[in-house]
């Protein structure tokens, strides 16, 4: 019993010690808080933002119905080599598989249409005239689009 209990405690011993940390390090990262970007940070985030939504729906939605419709191809023409008493049309079986790809082909459209150039160039001139964000746009924004200095 003691020796299946053994590696066990090893490995609790193992990741306690991993989970501590350095004593030396005594050099912190300077914080960049939110209240010290300027509007051109801010401009320079919304279109990494608009860009970064567009590239997630030209990867979901035309790749999405360009899978519905080769997929719709293949099915009907395996379905048509075999001897089978129920021969879909081509119409009921792009119907089904555009329900298996049809959340995909939403959520790439609504990406593309919503974040669209735009859409861009209209969020950017309101920001410039106003400094104010439209809620939607202001919830997406995190920090990761805001280009900080990289410590090294």
């Amino acid at each position: 019993m003691k020796l299946i209990l053994l590696p066990f405690l090893m490995l609790l011993t193992v990741a306690a010690t991993a989970q501590t940390l350095p004593t030396d390090a005594g050099v912190s990262a300077p914080i960049v808080s939110p209240n010290s970007f300027t509007a051109e940070d801010t401009l320079r985030a919304i279109h990494n933002l608009f860009r970064s939504r567009r590239i997630g729906g030209g990867i979901m939605g035309p790749p999405a119905i360009a899978a519905d419709l080769i997929a719709t191809q293949v099915d009907i023409d395996a379905q048509r080599k075999r001897d089978n008493f129920f021969k879909p049309s081509y119409g009921f079986t792009l119907t089904v598989y555009t329900i298996l790809t049809g959340p995909f082909i939403a959520v790439g459209m609504h990406k593309l249409i919503y974040f669209s150039n735009a859409r861009e160039t209209k969020v950017m001139n309101e920001f410039k005239r106003s400094h104010k964000l439209p809620r939607k746009v202001k919830k997406e924004l995190k920090p990761r689009f805001f280009n900080q200095p990289k410590n090294k």
